[in-house]
Formats: structure tokens, sequence, C-alpha cells
């Protein structure tokens, strides 16, 4: 028998800005040409995830109920990374980069700045906090 298993696409773009050249225009530019990153990890076609086929027969699914599939490219030239996380179990929260997952409706995880076990993210010091809910089928940006 087939379950369900929630799916998080992430597309992150990363830049460093030297405080002399962090101005409107400069992020501004790199928003607009960072908006499009081509997914090398997988992606989602109508339900059915589709997976590069060096993953396919590695990845275990068994008591799976959350899969992130992160593809990004960084402030190096040419630097990209992609990764497929696995999670079993959604009901206790979920630690993803700087980032907290709680599972909080059918449809929705609520997402939180981890800024207590992630301290290197810099000054002002930060409470963690909640971001935003992720909803099935809604797209979120985060600057």
């Amino acid at each position: 028998m087939k379950s369900n298993i929630d799916i998080i696409q992430v597309y992150r773009s990363e830049k460093v800005f030297k405080k002399t050249n962090y101005t409107a225009n400069n992020r501004a530019e790199f928003w607009n040409s960072s908006n499009v990153i081509e997914s090398e990890i997988g992606y989602l076609n109508k339900s059915l995830l589709v997976l590069p086929i060096k993953h396919q027969n590695i990845l275990n699914f068994d008591g799976c109920e959350l899969i992130i599939l992160t593809d990004g490219k960084g402030f190096r030239h040419n630097s990209k990374t992609s990764e497929i996380q696995l999670f079993r179990g959604v009901e206790s929260p979920k630690e993803v980069e700087l980032f907290t997952l709680q599972k909080i409706k059918s449809d929705a995880y609520e997402l939180s700045l981890n800024f207590k076990n992630n301290s290197w993210i810099g000054i002002p010091k930060r409470n963690n906090h909640k971001i935003c809910n992720l909803i099935i089928g809604q797209n979120v940006g985060i600057n």
C-alpha cells in the first residue's frame, strides 16, 4: 500500500554583498537574475515525484512522511547545491539548515528560524521565531 508523502521543494540562491556594495539596486539585480533555478535533484509531475536515475534505487522511502528537495546556487562562481532529505514521521519539529519545520495541519507546515542552534548567523542576536506557513500548492519567497 502506498501512502502520501509530503514534498517540499526549496530553490535557494545565495549572494554575499560587502557593506559598500549593499544597495537596493544590487539586491534587486540579484533577485531578478536568480529567480529561475532548474531542479537537478527532482520535481513533481502531477503528484508523482520524478528523481534522477542515480537516486531512484538508493533511497529508502519506507516510513518516509516528508521529503525536502533542495536546489541552489551559491555566491561563488558556478557553485550549486542539490540535496534530498528524507524524514520519517512529521509529528515532532524537524531541523533543516537554519530552520525548524513543524507540521501544523494535514496540508501545512510552520517554518521558523532556528537561531539558538545556528548562532553563527550573526549580530544582532535573534530569538527563534516563525517566518511563515508552508501550504500545499502555494509558493513562498523568503528574502
